[in-house]
């Protein structure tokens, strides 16, 4: 598929074709919501928040992807290294604790599916073959909102919306989610309090892309014969 749809598109890119309400929640994760935090400079801080606000986070895409890799890998280490960690070590490190097993060969994509696999079977105790597309995209950003916001009824009423109402199957597991990431939440240490949603986020916004594109090519390729 690689031939025919770029799957490990540079951060940058990624974030130049997403939605904005992805980006807003990539937002969040990297400004604490708009309180900031110490490895945050209020310049970048600043950037952030006023291309949120006016739905231009795209065009922001470099500075969002440098946030996002100074937040991984160590901080003694990222001392000396200003544009932090490469990403695929910070989406390695978050697939590592959600127990994936990352080959040195697996690229970029590779990483990050793993990291959507493991976080649904952490979270859901339900492996992702269990879910269609749809249900398991919501899912993903069920379970990134539950590691982002604590507000439980905001949670409540996105799990209503989007799976109690369809008859959901796994409905049981899925609706005591919001315990599960509280404690979740409680186990991370500060860098994995960023990266692990950041990364499930991402990981989320470039399956759908790739899967778009990889669509569309395929129709205009059937529309030729």
């Amino acid at each position: 598929m690689e031939s025919v749809v770029m799957r490990n598109r540079p951060l940058a890119d990624v974030f130049a074709r997403a939605a904005s309400s992805e980006l807003d929640i990539l937002a969040d994760i990297i400004t604490d919501k708009g309180d900031g935090r110490l490895a945050l400079s209020t310049k970048s801080k600043d950037a952030i928040l006023k291309n949120k606000k006016l739905g231009k986070l795209q065009s922001i895409g470099g500075l969002l992807a440098q946030e996002i890799c100074c937040y991984g890998g160590h901080t003694l280490v990222n001392v000396f290294r200003s544009n932090g960690a490469e990403y695929r070590e910070v989406a390695e490190d978050v697939g590592i604790h959600l127990g994936a097993k990352i080959r040195k060969n697996d690229d970029v994509y590779a990483v990050e599916e793993k990291v959507i696999e493991h976080a649904i079977q952490k979270f859901a105790k339900s492996p992702g073959k269990n879910f269609a597309n749809e249900d398991r995209s919501n899912l993903l950003a069920f379970i990134v909102r539950g590691l982002v916001y604590s507000d439980q009824s905001a949670l409540e009423r996105f799990l209503m919306e989007h799976f109690l109402i369809g008859g959901f199957a796994p409905i049981l597991k899925i609706a005591i989610l919001p315990t599960v990431l509280a404690n979740e939440i409680a186990g991370l240490t500060s860098q994995l309090r960023i990266t692990v949603p950041a990364v499930i986020q991402i990981a989320s916004m470039r399956r759908r892309q790739v899967d778009a594109e990889y669509h569309y090519y395929r129709r205009s390729l059937e529309a030729c014969l």
